[in-house]
């Protein structure tokens, strides 16, 4: 299967795992936050509470770069797909076309600065290690944030000259566009942060970035440190190689396919309740180059009237993943918690084609 196919097809139904893959393991996600929650500044009203989060270098060792490989999906039940799939493939079909997406759409006022980061996604330019630059990107509410290794000198000359440096903080340097809406940037050795501005927004780039800076530096209030909920989501199942969370059901938007919903609770009881939180995550392990197992965690909170335990787990008890289920009050009051691990083990996952 060509990689420009498996988006598509990824798009149209979220029943594709990657091909091919080698070792994916979780962080230590359980008790501590993952490393990304200092990018995601306190929510303010003017900013999306969301994010998507991939892990550039698992890519690799998912063979998504390099020769085709065949494409692999949880094995479906005799009666349908499997129940607990979306568990798995929320996470990792929606951050990845979040990422080809949001690059594809977003970058191209930053002139040879968004081509180099667009050709680094594409497979068909990548061959190895080498030709990527960043190892992870995440999505917020206020910008993107890539983070690897980065040579400024090479970056700054591919800007367009529409951009000056506007300010220097925490070791990077910030670009804005002299436009009416202007974007911005900011370049550092470890990392890039970069944000859009439109008419609709009532913070500039520029702000959003300093924003972002600021929750870095532990200057300004993190979502962590704001919301109680989205702490425990954060710590309970954001430690994967792919996330998406959100205050609602996550979708990727800036597409034809914007109205695609990535929701891993579908067709379940939790489809619609009132979430004030969303985490979901999934990793993926490998033995002598093939799929052994998938696991995914995620954490909902959310204000309608209390689930129990046992008809949770009864939706899935014909799954063929081995599901874990935990039911608790949140902090807040008349919020519930429910948190929903598993494991697809080897033998549950078949090739789609070449």
């Amino acid at each position: 299967m060509r990689r420009r196919n498996f988006i598509s097809g990824a798009v149209a139904g979220t029943g594709v795992l990657l091909a091919g893959c080698a070792s994916l393991s979780a962080d230590d996600g359980g008790n501590s936050l993952p490393s990304y929650h200092q990018n995601l500044p306190a929510g303010d009203g003017n900013t999306s509470d969301g994010l998507l989060y991939l892990n550039v270098d698992a890519l690799f060792d998912l063979g998504f770069y390099g020769e085709d490989t065949p494409t692999q999906t949880p094995a479906a039940t005799e009666t349908g797909p499997d129940q607990a799939s979306p568990l798995v493939t929320a996470p990792l079909i929606g951050s990845l076309v979040g990422t080809f997406f949001g690059f594809g759409f977003g970058l191209s006022r930053y002139g040879d600065l968004g081509d180099r980061l667009n050709n680094q996604i594409d497979p068909e330019r990548v061959t190895s290690p080498d030709d990527v630059d960043f190892a992870s990107v995440l999505f917020t509410g206020d910008g993107v944030v890539t983070e690897g290794t980065f040579s400024v000198d090479t970056y700054v000359d591919d800007l367009p000259e529409s951009f000056t440096e506007v300010a220097t903080s925490d070791g990077f340097t910030i670009y804005e566009e002299s436009v009416s809406q202007p974007a911005a940037i900011a370049i550092a050795s470890d990392a890039l942060i970069f944000r859009l501005s439109s008419p609709d927004d009532s913070l500039t780039g520029r702000e959003h970035i300093e924003r972002i800076l600021d929750a870095r530096a532990g200057r300004g209030d993190r979502l962590a440190d704001q919301d109680p909920a989205a702490d425990w989501g954060l710590r309970t199942a954001g430690g994967h190689q792919f996330i998406i969370a959100s205050r609602g059901d996550p979708s990727v938007e800036g597409s034809e396919n914007s109205d695609q919903n990535y929701n891993p609770v579908a067709d379940t009881s939790l489809e619609d309740v009132a979430k004030t939180m969303l985490v979901s995550g999934t990793s993926i392990q490998t033995s002598n180059g093939q799929p052994s197992s998938a696991t995914f965690d995620t954490a909902l909170a959310h204000t309608d009237p209390p689930i129990s335990q046992s008809a949770i787990e009864d939706e899935y008890s014909e799954s063929d993943a081995t599901i874990s289920v935990s039911v608790s009050d949140g902090k807040q009051d008349g919020t519930q918690r429910v948190h929903i691990s598993g494991e697809f083990a080897e033998g549950f996952f078949r090739t789609l084609g070449n």
